[in-house]
C-alpha cells in the first residue's frame, strides 16, 4: 500500500467559542454583514465517524417558528426533556462519543409525532437524535465544533421523508428551501415532514435555496439536495446532506450507499482492551479488528465490540472506524515491505490498526515512543494498539515520537513506520 492510500482517522474536536447572547443582539441590531465563517472540512469516508441508522414517518410540513438565538444558549438549560429518554440514553451508550453529556439531553424541536433530541458535546459541539412516535430509534450524528449539520432522510417502508438539523448563525430564523420554508426554533434548530405531494417533484433534485433573518433578509445562499425520495428504488435507508454554501448553479449531488456488510459472516482478527476512552468506548473495554464481506466484492474490516459477535446485515459499517476495500489484503505486505495499510486516529487515545500479511514473516510489532516500547496484539495478520490520552484535538498526543517496528521469528527488525511521517504524508498541504 502506497502512502496515499494511507488511512489517518482524524478526531476533530477543536473548540469554537460561541457568541453570547448581548453580541448576537447587537450583530442583529446593525444588521451587519455575515462573517466569513471558517469552510468546513471535507472529511473523507475513512476519517468519518460512522454513521447510525435512520428510521422516519410521513407527514404534513408544520414547524413551530422562533429566532434562532444561537447565543441565547446554553440552549439545554429551557429545553423540555428527550422524547424516549431510555432509548436516547441506549442510542449515546451504543452509538455517540462517550463523552458526549446525556444528562443535558434535550428536546429542541417537534412536529406531529416526530421530535429532534440534541445533546451537548464537549463544549461547543453537540449530538442530534431524532425520534418518531415517541421513539427514540432513528440513530444519530454529531458535530464536534460549532458548526451547521443538515440532514435529509428518506425511508421506502414505511414510506417517510424528513428534513432536520441545526443553523449556528446567530441571526437566522428561517430556512427557505425553495419548495417549503422552515422556520429555526431556539439555538438554530429545525425539523420538518417533507410534504408527500412533493416527493415525485424534489425526488433527487437540487434548487436555490436561503437562510434568513427575522426581516426576511438573505444571510446565505446555498443549494438544497433533496437526494431519492421514498418512492424511488435506490432510497435504501441512508441520509443525505441537506445543505450546501454555493452561490452558483445548483446541480443534484450523487448519493452513493454504503455497502452491504454480511456481519455473520465477520470474523474477529485481533482485540484490545482500551486504557482510555475512545470513540464510543469508555476505557476498559475490550474491542476488536473486524473482517466481514460485503456487496460488490468488497471486504470490510472495522473496529467494533469484542463481544457479542455481530449478526445480520447492515447497510454500514457498524460501529467504529474502518473501511472496505476490493480485497482483504490490499497491500501484500513482504519480507521487504513488512508493513501493509496502517491507520490511526489523531487524538488522544486514538486506535492504531495495521495489517502484516502472510508472506512478511512477521510475528511481534512493537510501538515505540518517549515513555518505552510496548508489544501490540497481533491476529489474523492484522495488529492494533492505542496511543496514550491528552493532547490537542487533531493532533498526536504528547510522547512521540511515535514508531511501529516489526520483527520476524529471529527476533530481528524487519521494519518500522513513523506515524508522524505517515500523518504528514497523508495531510494535505494548506493554502
Amino acid at each position: 500500500m502506497t502512502d496515499h492510500d494511507v488511512q489517518v482517522l482524524a478526531d476533530f474536536r477543536s473548540e469554537v467559542p460561541l457568541p453570547d447572547a448581548e453580541t448576537a443582539e447587537r450583530i442583529r441590531r446593525h444588521a451587519m454583514r455575515p462573517p466569513a465563517r471558517a469552510p468546513r472540512r471535507l472529511v473523507p469516508f475513512y476519517l468519518r465517524r460512522p454513521r447510525l441508522g435512520i428510521v422516519v414517518a410521513a407527514a404534513l410540513v408544520v414547524v413551530g417558528g422562533s429566532l434562532a438565538a444561537v447565543g441565547e444558549l446554553p440552549w439545554w438549560q429551557n429545553g423540555a426533556p428527550p422524547v424516549d429518554p431510555q432509548s436516547v440514553a441506549t442510542i449515546a451508550r451504543d452509538n455517540l462519543p462517550a463523552n458526549v453529556d446525556i444528562s443535558r439531553a434535550r428536546t429542541v424541536a417537534q412536529v406531529g409525532n416526530a421530535a429532534l433530541v440534541a445533546v451537548p458535546l464537549n463544549k461547543t459541539g453537540y449530538c442530534l437524535i431524532p425520534s418518531l412516535g415517541g421513539r427514540a430509534n432513528l440513530g444519530g450524528g454529531c458535530e464536534y465544533q460549532l458548526s451547521d449539520r443538515t440532514v435529509s432522510l428518506a425511508r421506502p417502508a414505511p414510506a417517510a421523508w424528513i428534513v432536520y438539523g441545526r443553523i449556528t448563525d446567530p441571526r437566522a430564523a428561517n430556512l427557505d428551501l425553495g419548495a417549503f420554508s422552515v422556520p429555526l426554533k431556539s439555538g438554530g434548530f429545525f425539523l420538518a415532514h417533507v410534504p408527500e405531494g412533493q416527493w415525485s417533484g424534489l425526488n433527487e433534485q437540487a434548487n436555490l435555496g436561503r437562510i434568513l433573518d427575522t426581516n426576511g433578509a438573505t444571510l446565505e445562499t446555498g443549494c438544497v439536495n433533496w437526494g431519492p425520495s421514498p418512492t424511488n428504488d435506490e432510497t435504501g435507508s441512508r441520509r443525505v446532506p441537506l445543505w450546501r454554501r454555493s452561490t452558483g448553479p445548483c446541480r443534484p449531488q450523487p448519493t452513493f450507499g454504503p455497502p452491504r456488510v454480511d456481519l455473520d459472516s465477520a470474523r474477529k482478527l485481533v482485540e484490545l482492551t482500551l486504557a482510555t476512552e475512545f470513540s464510543i468506548w469508555k476505557d476498559g473495554t475490550v474491542v476488536a479488528l473486524w473482517q466481514a464481506p460485503a456487496d460488490h466484492g468488497l471486504v470490510c474490516t472495522y473496529v467494533g465490540a469484542a463481544s457479542p459477535a455481530p449478526s445480520g446485515t447492515a447497510n454500514e459499517l457498524p460501529s467504529g472506524p474502518g473501511r472496505c476495500g476490493r480485497t482483504a489484503d490490499e497491500s501484500a505486505p513482504s519480507a521487504d515491505r513488512p508493513f501493509g495499510g496502517v491507520s490511526f486516529s489523531v487524538g488522544g487515545g486514538g486506535l492504531v490498526t495495521g495489517s502484516i500479511g502472510a508472506r512478511s514473516g512477521v510475528v511481534k510489532v512493537e510501538l515505540e515512543s518517549a515513555a518505552g516500547t510496548i508489544e501490540l496484539p497481533l491476529g489474523g495478520g492484522w495488529f492494533m494498539g492505542q496511543l496514550p490520552g491528552g493532547g490537542e484535538a487533531g493532533q498526536l498526543p504528547p510522547g512521540g515520537p511515535f514508531t511501529l517496528i516489526a520483527y520476524n521469528a529471529d527476533g530481528k527488525e524487519v521494519g518500522r513506520r513513523s506515524l508522524e511521517q505517515i500523518r504528514k504524508a497523508a495531510t494535505p498541504p494548506s493554502g
